[in-house]
């Protein structure tokens, strides 16, 4: 008890005595809450910093990721395109082949009706 809490207690009744040793009692504890509020509010604060640093890595990853992903995109385009512009050819190439069989049978062809 305070010296204060002292001298109250001898200039009040025993009972204003008691009341003041409860006032002391109720603010010592309120200070011990007060304490441990902000010792958790110091903790809160550090986890929200923490988790706002790890957003902002985890967006610059995503981005990273979009970028990749675009590019990716981009060139399975192109490669579609290219392969489209092959089978293409492949296809005129086989023409051409068949074309070419065509005239070497129509010549053979001449040559047993002809010698």
């Amino acid at each position: 008890m305070s010296v204060d809490g002292l001298t109250g207690c001898l200039l009040l009744p025993s009972s204003g005595c008691s009341q003041v040793s409860s006032l002391e009692e109720e603010l010592r504890m309120i200070g011990e809450n007060m304490k441990t509020l902000e010792v958790s509010e110091e903790k809160a604060l550090w986890r929200e910093e923490k988790f706002q640093t790890e957003i902002k890595l985890l967006m610059v990853k995503l981005k990273g990721a979009d970028r990749k992903q675009e590019y990716g995109e981009k060139n399975i385009n192109k490669l579609n395109h290219r392969i489209d512009e092959i089978e293409d050819d492949i296809v005129r190439q086989k023409l051409k082949v068949q074309k070419v069989a065509n005239e070497m049978d129509d010549t053979f062809d001449d040559m047993m009706v002809n010698y």
